[in-house]
């Protein structure tokens, strides 16, 4: 990353962002400071956890991973701990993961899945859907 003066090059323009720098992250956690009527990120976590049956939640409040880039934001993981754990009850543990890449993590793990010994039990084929239908997705995978 090139270092800046602080005074514009040829054919750049400068701008300068004080405030600007913690409002821009800000409206991922509150998006009505702008009039946009969805649920923050910390929110819509809660959101999601509460919608799966009870007994898988306190294991989904134990592993929230963030990814994106959104996820290398000074403070992200701190903020959407203590959002969370403000939400989560009381009783369940609230466990915020930070990967060292956050930007490639998503992908980085979607890549080892191929390779796991086991990747054709986690998968039905079009093949398979198409001869059997839903039937057989609900039955191989015991829903």
């Amino acid at each position: 990353m090139e270092e800046t003066t602080g005074k514009a090059k040829e054919n750049e323009q400068l701008i300068r962002m004080n405030n600007e720098r913690f409002m821009v992250p800000e409206i991922l956690f509150h998006p009505s400071d702008v009039n946009i009527r969805e649920m923050g990120i910390s929110e819509a976590i809660v959101h999601v956890i509460e919608s799966c049956p009870e007994e898988i939640q306190p294991h989904l409040y134990k592993n929230i991973v963030l990814t994106g880039g959104n996820a290398c934001f000074p403070g992200f993981k701190d903020r959407v701990y203590n959002d969370v754990r403000c939400e989560a009850p009381s009783l369940c543990d609230v466990k915020v993961i930070l990967p060292e890449n956050p930007v490639t993590n998503a992908w980085e793990g979607g890549t080892l899945i191929p390779s796991d010994p086991e990747f054709h039990k986690l998968i039905v084929t079009r093949k398979q859907f198409e001869e059997n239908g839903i039937n057989f997705c609900l039955e191989k995978f015991d829903v």
